[in-house]
């Protein structure tokens, strides 16, 4: 090989070369493009089936607190119904006894009359106005004491000039204002103390 020849080989290599570097960024560009455009399909395909994925089991998890509901609620329908019946035979079985309550077996078993509450009575009164009854006795028997205590208090002499031992100042709370030479009137109400 001659100079020449050489010489123009490189030419053309050089020219081959340009030539593809040129393509070959514009290659490299597109294959990015490309890329970026199958990195965000893909990405956006994943984020669709996760949240497919998430609506399914979101689906799922109410249908199951749903049948758990009406189970719950069909259970305490059945044992509202249960307990009422419970109160019917309590209250059957109370007057049973009632109605054998003077009789010597009865008795002997330790069953009174007076023990016995049918469905919030007691021996034909309502509970609640034998609970109004001894509240009303507790409110008078109370009452007559503080009138007896007021007695003794008229009859016990006192001395002039003193109050009552009930309005007594050692007895009650006391007001105490700190006076200082310096104090302004603001401080001086702030430390009123009982």
């Amino acid at each position: 090989m001659t100079s020449e020849e050489i010489s123009e080989d490189s030419d053309q290599s050089e020219h081959t070369n340009d030539g593809k570097s040129g393509t070959g960024k514009k290659r490299a560009a597109t294959e990015e493009k490309m890329d970026d455009e199958e990195k965000r399909k893909n990405f956006l395909e994943r984020n669709r089936q996760a949240a497919l994925k998430c609506r399914q089991r979101k689906k799922q998890w109410l249908s199951n607190l749903q049948a758990k509901v009406e189970y719950l609620s069909t259970d305490n329908e059945h044992l509202q119904a249960q307990t009422a019946a419970l109160r019917d035979e309590i209250i059957h079985l109370k007057a049973l006894l009632l109605a054998h309550k003077d009789c010597p077996v009865a008795q002997a078993n330790g069953v009174y009359g007076d023990s016995i509450n049918i469905g919030g009575m007691v021996q034909g009164r309502p509970q609640q106005q034998q609970q109004q009854q001894q509240q009303q006795q507790q409110q008078q028997q109370q009452q007559q004491q503080q009138q007896q205590q007021q007695q003794q208090m008229r009859q016990q002499p006192q001395p002039r000039g003193s109050l009552p031992p009930q309005q007594h100042p050692q007895s009650t709370a006391r007001m105490v204002q700190d006076i200082t030479p310096n104090a302004s009137p603001s401080q001086s109400q702030a430390s009123l103390r009982y």
